[in-house]
């Protein structure tokens, strides 16, 4: 079952995984992000600070690759005709345009290459494409970022006897045609080379060729696989890592006459080109013309040598890319009315369609649908015969392909990624395939599911942030999916100066108290909500270029109220220990009441009787099931909130959220409520505050005897007249009345006292042994010595609660739980 209310009102779940504490790099910072990225050996580190060229993997670890190398080598020395089939993204361009490179390299002209129409003809290699070839010239076919689900048209192909050697990155199908080769890295066991781009497959093809033919030209065309490889949002990991890096160099010397003018019109300095700049700006007009027009004028573009040609596409694209942005503002405009008309806080998925939109545009709009609302967004396009062209975009978590194969009963055709996918359905079914699919997500998502996640990488000071930290970060670069640039948390901090910048005040410009500013694109909002407020930032750290000084400054991702129950608290992952921090809020109750939204049961432990019978009537009035301190009753009714200040006896079989309204007494207390339900370590929030924790210190001392009050006694003990006492309780009850001592506190200091020896008392009779005393030696009882170990475990357990990093906390349970394990 998947919310069908939005929780507490949320932005991102902010979370931090604290990783082991291996030590991979000398310096700090670097080596948990490393960590954090999974880089925990000696060797991986060195490949991914180095990333070399030579430390490409071998290509012939993918299956069929030797087959693969000796029918295009074959082709070749026989002057077979050999077409390349592509597909109409930046991807299938610039792997197109990758072959047509290599064998313009090694002087092959036998050659032609097709791009399928996106407005006129079906995805990937279709019949309906194949009868405008003319095929029966064609020897070898190579299919480039296309291809794999091709079972039917293969054995066409097959039939007239032309070999097939598909080149491809998406997911298997069912069956896998029955082609001369198949490359594609799904096949593998080993998750390597899963991440590779089309542009990625196609390189590791021609090294493996480039290898054999010891050509040694591939590598000049590292830019086109750079360019590739980012615009189709691959993770820059692995291969694609080293590819990138020097892909990146080789556009800054591009010896490609298009791309060169490309970048030139766009008015982009080569030496600041990165992945931002491929993907916001270099790809979308390449994008544009296999989503707007004939995709063939991407490859000529890439490929030319004219420069009068590469001038005029270029020209041509960037217009073609701006009617591509107004027309997709349309669709989105259209898409947000559609949508304000529903209910979107029921959460269902945004599954819309219109035949008055252009089918080239509505994956980008999707997206867009994807950032604003995080739901898994389907459009489609209606054309005049009643057939619709959808493009899926999902959230994390949900791989969007299986909602579709799901839903196929109502499709026409779909494939894709987990996060990207298309469709073609018949007008008449999108009611059905919309209840379907809706179905789908009702089994598969979870509330945190519609929650969009803000990975943090370590918490910083303030003062950590300069030009040297900054230095640092760059040895990490490129930065990309898979590799995002390093966020940081500043925890708990106070704005030196805030205010709104931008038209219509939409962005808010800050200034920290050590003097470094930020900016806070789309958040003008919140500078009327952050006056005097404690906050959580969290940030990227940005060098800003201004008149010819190089200043560090942080660009601002999110920002937490510290105050306010209705953000989504920090969340704290380690060693399967989960904490939510939302101390120093000012709603508690607010808080529960919204937890209770998405979390089936929660355990509240609440310190002191008149606040759990408070927090009950608060609770009950708001019809829910609220139990006081009785487990087993809890164990037994499902969708409920436990109220408790003493844990029970045994475990019981449930795994609820876990609370604290208030403070244990002490981390032993803590680890117990930990571990007082189910089999697993139960989620914790944290939401006391400081007067929570004053709380508890002024409780122990009230319980707790300290020195004064024993010396007090015994005084009171030595100014007696006789040694001997038999009316004790008349002694006890005076000492009570005058000494404003409660008699659980007389107790233990008459412990103290027998324990040193001072004193002796029976049933009715109390003794002075020693009235001759100077100074009280406290340090000889083991009672009191045990009262001191108590105050300083608290006043320990209290620094490390009050923490802005709770990995400290965690790290002592971890600690105690390896103690417990020794027993």
């Amino acid at each position: 079952m998947y919310l069908n209310l939005k929780v507490i009102n949320l932005n991102n779940l902010w979370y931090i995984e604290d990783s082991n504490n291996l030590k991979m790099h000398e310096d700090d910072i670097i080596n948990k992000l490393l960590l954090n990225r999974g880089i925990d050996t000696k060797n991986k580190v060195e490949t991914f600070l180095q990333p070399d060229y030579q430390n490409l993997k071998d290509p012939y670890e993918l299956k069929d690759m030797k087959k693969a190398v000796n029918r295009i080598i074959k082709a070749i020395s026989n002057n077979e005709k050999i077409l390349i089939y592509g597909d109409y993204d930046v991807d299938g361009i610039t792997s197109t345009s990758l072959l047509i490179h290599f064998f313009k390299n090694i002087n092959f002209t036998n050659f032609e290459y097709y791009i399928p129409n996106r407005l006129k003809e079906s995805y990937g290699l279709n019949k309906e494409s194949l009868e405008n070839i003319e095929i029966n010239k064609v020897n070898l076919i190579i299919t480039v970022d296309c291809g794999i689900t091709a079972v039917n048209e293969i054995e066409y192909l097959n039939q007239k006897e032309i070999d097939v050697i598909i080149t491809d990155h998406h997911k298997l199908g069912n069956k896998l045609p029955n082609a001369y080769a198949i490359l594609d890295p799904q096949r593998e066991k080993d998750d390597y080379y899963k991440v590779l781009a089309g542009v990625g497959v196609v390189f590791k093809f021609l090294q493996a060729v480039d290898e054999k033919l010891e050509l040694n030209c591939i590598q000049n065309h590292l830019d086109l696989v750079a360019l590739g490889t980012v615009a189709d949002i691959v993770p820059l990991i692995n291969d694609n890592r080293i590819l990138v890096k020097h892909g990146l160099a080789k556009i800054k010397n591009t010896d490609k006459l298009g791309l060169e003018k490309l970048l030139n019109k766009l008015k982009l300095d080569k030496e600041d080109i990165n992945p931002g700049r491929i993907g916001y700006i270099i790809a979308p007009p390449i994008n544009a013309i296999g989503r707007m027009e004939n995709p063939a004028k991407g490859v000529q573009l890439l490929t030319t040598k004219s420069e009068k040609e590469a001038d005029e596409i270029s020209k041509n694209l960037i217009k073609i890319n701006k009617d591509r942005q107004n027309k997709e503002e349309e669709i989105y405009e259209d898409a947000l009315n559609m949508i304000n008309t529903k209910d979107i806080k029921s959460q269902n998925p945004l599954i819309l369609a219109s035949e008055d939109w252009h089918r080239g545009v509505i994956g980008i709009v999707a997206s867009r649908l994807v950032e604003k609302y995080y739901l898994p967004v389907i459009l489609i396009a209606i054309d005049e015969d009643g057939e619709g062209h959808g493009s899926a975009r999902s959230i994390s978590g949900l791989d969007i392909t299986e909602g579709l194969e799901f839903s196929k009963e109502w499709l026409e055709s779909y494939g894709g990624h987990s996060m990207a996918a298309g469709l073609t359905i018949k007008k008449d079914n999108l009611d059905k395939f919309q209840k379907k699919f809706k179905t789908f997500l009702n089994n598969e998502l979870t509330p945190e599911d519609f929650i969009p996640g803000l990975k943090i990488d370590s918490i910083i000071d303030v003062d950590d942030i300069n030009l040297n930290f900054y230095k640092k970060l760059e040895l990490l670069k490129p930065f990309g999916l898979g590799n995002p640039r390093p966020k940081f948390l500043l925890s708990n901090i106070n704005l030196k100066k805030y205010y709104t910048v931008g038209n219509d005040n939409k962005h808010l410009k800050i200034e920290l108290s050590n003097g470094i500013s930020g900016i806070c694109f789309n958040m003008g909002e919140m500078n009327t909500r952050i006056n005097n407020e404690m906050l959580d930032l969290a940030v990227k750290i940005d060098l800003n270029n201004w008149r010819g000084r190089n200043e560090v400054e942080i660009r601002v991702e999110d920002i937490n109220i510290r105050s306010d129950h209705s953000y989504f608290p920090i969340t704290f992952f380690k060693d399967d220990f989960t904490l939510y921090d939302k101390r120093k809020i000012n709603n508690k109750m607010k808080y529960i009441k919204g937890l209770k939204k998405y979390q089936t049961d929660i355990a509240v432990y609440i310190n002191g009787e008149k606040k759990i019978k408070q927090l009950k009537k608060d609770l009950s009035n708001k019809n829910l099931d609220v139990i006081v301190n009785d487990f087993k009753k809890f164990e037994k009714i499902d969708d409920s909130i436990l109220l408790f200040n003493k844990s029970g006896d045994n475990n019981i079989n449930k795994n609820p959220h876990l609370v604290l309204y208030s403070v244990p007494f002490s981390l032993k207390e803590l680890f117990k409520f930990i571990n007082s339900f189910g089999k697993v370590k139960q989620p914790t929030h944290l939401i006391f505050n400081k007067e929570d924790l004053i709380l508890n210190e002024k409780l122990i001392r009230q319980k707790l005897p300290n020195k004064t009050n024993i010396k007090q006694i015994y005084s009171y003990f030595k100014r007696l007249e006789h040694n001997s006492i038999d009316n004790k309780k008349e002694i006890y009850d005076d000492i009570i009345n005058n000494l404003d001592l409660n008699k659980n506190l007389l107790n233990k200091i008459m412990k103290i006292l027998k324990e040193l020896k001072l004193v002796k008392e029976s049933k009715d009779e109390l003794k002075i042994i020693n009235r001759s005393f100077t100074e009280l030696d406290l340090s000889k009882s083991v009672y009191y010595n045990n009262i001191i170990k108590v105050m300083k475990e608290y006043q320990y357990f209290k620094k490390v609660l009050k923490d802005d990093n709770l990995f400290k906390l965690i790290n002592n349970l971890m600690k105690l739980e390896e103690e417990n394990n020794e027993f």
